[in-house]
């Protein structure tokens, strides 16, 4: 897809994947200061690119990669390939040191979470859940490059995973923004993206298409 001239939005390669985990640091730097090594952190962005669980995309300007976005088709799966090959990253995300019991605390609140996500509810039941992930997809994160930014490329990239949401016929996009991201919850307000629920770390938002 070319937005103009010098610009263009392709599905990620391998050879990409240095270039889309500095961009993660940018627009993670809490997540990626508690990755649990590059090599894992590399071995996901590997399995992204390479399975079915999700797609990235990168925008380029002159072939140069200055953002990116990961749609997720299959979220469950998307989860548990992730905890698996980033052993120990919610431990240092959150440099806690669990007891069982503060542990077993701790992932009941993170599937509470979790839940609310991906349903934007947590009272549905499992018929309520098969109706919503036959409707949405999910954005799991999208940053441009600090320099690039104000130039409208992350409009144009999020317009262009909606469409690509929309070829695989579905109504709605889901994703999750930082509480603390007031930007990018502003910005997404302006894409017409409803919030959902709001949390102490992440608010949730919609958008029907």
């Amino acid at each position: 897809m070319s937005i103009y001239n010098g610009t263009k939005i392709r599905r990620s390669v391998s050879s990409d994947i240095n270039d889309i985990y500095e961009l993660l640091k940018q627009g993670f730097p809490q997540i990626a200061r508690y990755q649990a090594s590059f090599f894992s952190q590399k071995k996901w962005l590997e399995y992204i690119i390479s399975g079915k669980e999700a797609e990235t995309y990168v925008i380029c300007i002159n072939n140069v990669i200055v953002g990116y976005a990961i749609l997720v088709i299959n979220l469950k799966k998307y989860q548990i390939k992730k905890e698996k090959l980033a052993p120990g990253y919610f431990f240092r995300l959150y440099g806690y040191l669990f007891s069982i019991k503060a542990f077993i605390s701790f992932v009941k609140q993170k599937y509470r979470w979790l839940n609310s996500v991906m349903y934007g509810d947590y009272n549905r039941d499992k018929k309520e859940d098969s109706i919503y992930y036959s409707t949405s997809l999910v954005i799991s994160n999208i940053v441009i490059e600090q320099k690039y930014r104000g130039m409208g490329l992350g409009k144009h990239l999020l317009m262009y995973i909606e469409d690509r949401v929309r070829e695989y016929g579905k109504q709605e996009v889901v994703l999750a923004v930082l509480s603390s991201n007031t930007d990018a919850i502003s910005f997404y307000k302006h894409q017409h993206y409803q919030i959902s629920i709001v949390g102490n770390e992440f608010t949730s938002m919609i958008k029907k298409l």
